[in-house]
């Protein structure tokens, strides 16, 4: 009996670019010819309280300028500091912050409504070594791109 033909799985949803999640991602686009945070160097990350009593996450990331891929205009003996901040912070998990987290992965992804209907967006940056940092926000931006100095 001949067996019935394979029927092909659904193609998974592609993710929507972090450039078109990440307001502001063309500051480092313009510098490094893309966004990619892989191989960056989280040092740090500072949690206050915004406008409006809502909840600010900052998270400063180390690139070195020899990652940068034409059309970037970025110093390659040179690192720079690019500053996140996710507004509205919400679900947040931070662990095995230390001396050394590089970036392995990261996600930027749409995650539905919250109750006053704000598109909420799901956050996640692994560390291997290092940390890793899961949250949901309403916003994402590049609020700060600077070269470091020598």
């Amino acid at each position: 009996m001949p067996r019935p033909p394979a029927v092909p799985s659904p193609a998974k949803p592609s993710l929507p670019a972090a450039e078109s999640i990440v307001r502001g991602a063309e500051r480092i686009v313009a510098l490094f010819g893309r966004f990619d945070l892989h191989d960056a160097d989280v040092r740090a990350m500072r949690l206050s309280l915004g406008e409006g009593n809502v909840p600010a996450l900052e998270v400063d990331v180390d690139l070195a300028g020899a990652s940068a891929q034409p059309p970037g205009k970025a110093e390659a003996g040179s690192d720079y500091r690019v500053t996140l901040r996710c507004t509205d912070v919400s679900q947040l998990s931070l662990a095995d912050f230390g001396g050394q987290n590089v970036v392995s992965s990261y996600t930027f992804a749409p995650d539905g409504v919250d109750a006053a209907g704000a598109e909420v967006v799901h956050v996640a940056i692994t560390c291997a070594p290092g940390c890793d940092l899961d949250l949901r926000c309403t916003e994402v931006a590049v609020v700060a791109v600077a070269r470091l100095g020598r």
